[in-house]
């Protein structure tokens, strides 16, 4: 399992490869949307971020997303990371610049 935050506000990805990094734990927090990506939800939420339900705007509440990936596969994880940056880019032309760094 991954976790991949996407920050609009500073223009950044970060995933995390470690599901229990500390930075990730303490930076997940009520407020904050987190989308969960199985073998259950695979279809439907892709269907949601490309129909662009998950806005990311530049205000509070909107303007960052948590994207949990698990598929027990590190090596498709990050791809399908990739992939779903690339989706955002389609919606949000400013994504299409932004940074992914990986944290652990």
């Amino acid at each position: 399992m991954i976790k991949v935050y996407v920050d609009a506000a500073n223009a950044r990805v970060t995933v995390h490869n470690n599901p229990n990094c500390a930075a990730a734990r303490i930076k997940i927090n009520q407020d904050q949307r987190t989308v969960l990506f199985n073998t259950d939800s695979l279809s439907r939420e892709l269907r949601h971020l490309k129909s662009n339900e998950y806005r990311l705007l530049a205000v509070p509440h909107n303007n960052d997303i948590w994207l949990i990936l698990d598929f027990q596969d590190a090596e498709f994880e990050n791809a399908l990371a990739r992939h779903l940056m690339r989706l955002v880019g389609q919606s949000l032309k400013s994504a299409a610049n932004w940074e992914l760094q990986t944290h652990c």
